[in-house]
């Protein structure tokens, strides 16, 4: 799905998350499986990447905009 998750981040206006991302071994394959998370793994993940919510919500539509090409 997703090649370089840096870089894809930069494409949608998210890269001030990138370093963090890398370090918390956020990459496509775990990206992908977001939509099965719980609410609880959701707000995990927010949290341990520090995201704004409106940063969060950029995030899934991009997300389910690259996965319906």
């Amino acid at each position: 799905m997703l090649l370089d998750v840096g870089f894809w981040l930069e494409e949608i206006n998210l890269g001030s998350y990138r370093q963090t991302f890398k370090e918390n071994g956020v990459n496509g394959e775990y990206l992908e499986g977001m939509s099965m998370f719980t609410t609880e793994q959701i707000l995990r993940f927010i949290r341990r990447c520090h995201m704004k919510w409106g940063d969060f919500i950029t995030l899934c539509k991009e997300l389910r905009r690259i996965k319906g090409t």
